[in-house]
């Protein structure tokens, strides 16, 4: 078990200034549009509505919301699913390729000036601690939605 004074100082390092700084600039990847973009950009450049959804962890009719915005750009394709035309399948376009990958690499440059501050073993290791925590969280997810 983990000690409330341990729990706490751990607690303080995640709102400190620096920590929020790099959590809301790194963030902007992982949500609306943006998310939307590197997710099918992972994805094989494809991907259907409710696997987003899932995803994102919101409804559909944001996701809805999103693609409307996103295929006005021009940035995504909806396709009749070959295997089954009842489905959507969302595609990325050449030009959301273009912008997605533009973005990844804005962040990716930032996260390397942060990143210098670590070697790579200690790299490897913040790594390996935030997939266990991303994993603790997952498997209790319902004790935090309450």
């Amino acid at each position: 078990m983990v000690s409330e004074d341990l729990t706490i100082r751990f607690l303080e390092q995640l709102s400190s200034t620096g920590q929020l700084i790099m959590d809301r600039r790194l963030i902007k990847i992982s949500q609306g549009d943006s998310f939307v973009l590197n997710y099918l950009y992972t994805h094989n450049c494809k991907a259907y509505p409710k696997e987003i959804s899932d995803a994102m962890a919101v409804s559909t009719a944001r996701v809805a919301k999103i693609l409307g915005k996103l295929n006005s750009q021009g940035l995504i394709l909806r396709k009749c699913d070959d295997k089954d035309n009842r489905k959507v399948i969302i595609v990325l376009t050449s030009k959301g390729i273009e912008k997605v990958a533009e973005f990844r690499k804005n962040a990716i440059k930032k996260l390397e000036v942060v990143l210098s501050a670590l070697d790579e073993e200690e790299i490897e290791e913040f790594m390996r601690i935030r997939k266990k925590l991303n994993s603790a969280l997952l498997e209790n997810i319902d004790k935090f939605n309450k």
